[in-house]
């Protein structure tokens, strides 16, 4: 799921044509709507070479964390439902682990949706070391604030459905770190 959603869009409306600008963790869709309902889609998938470098690693360690946690957070699942079935029994450092999974998942799941946090930093140093390329580039405000909007909501900026996806995993996360830590033994 992770993988085929967007993680942030840009969007503005200019004289009856919006553009807005779609970004994965390895590549960006941009669209071209008119006012007669034509549109144009481009699509740059990023490469070793691209001119994005800096925000590209904020998407790449935003979904390799979160890759990360989906891994640990099914361990945690298989090794609680041996648990419940009784397979675990008499295997006290696996019942243990089988405790403490749910907090080895919260620590990827965190990183992972608080590496945006240095998304408008990392697109400040793109646009001025590659002068501008770019639609992330664009409007100037983007460089300085997370999510936005501006000109009557014309302009507006921010993480969408894949970021708000690892925001709810770490929520989930933190609500089993803390069952299973007050929880008895298994």
């Amino acid at each position: 799921m992770l993988s085929i959603a967007f993680w942030y869009r840009s969007s503005q409306r200019r004289n009856g044509v919006l553009i807005f600008v779609q970004y994965k963790f390895n590549w960006i869709e941009a669209v071209e709507t008119t006012p007669a309902n034509s549109s144009s889609t481009d699509q740059y998938y990023w490469g070793n070479n691209d001119k994005m470098p800096h925000s590209k690693r904020v998407f790449f360690i935003s979904f390799l964390f979160a890759v990360v946690a989906w891994c640990i957070d099914f361990t945690a699942i298989v090794t609680q439902a041996l648990t419940v079935r009784g397979v675990l029994t008499g295997h006290k450092l696996l019942l243990l682990i089988t405790k403490f999974l749910p907090i080895a998942v919260l620590a990827p799941t965190l990183v992972s949706s608080l590496a945006f946090i240095w998304l408008p930093g990392a697109i400040k140093s793109d646009c001025k070391q590659f002068d501008e390329v770019g639609s992330l580039c664009h409007p100037h405000e983007l460089r300085d604030k997370l999510m936005g909007s501006m000109d009557n909501g014309d302009t507006s900026w921010g993480p969408v459905e894949g970021w708000f996806l690892v925001i709810v995993s770490a929520g989930l996360s933190l609500a089993a770190s803390g069952i299973s830590l007050v929880s008895g033994i298994y």
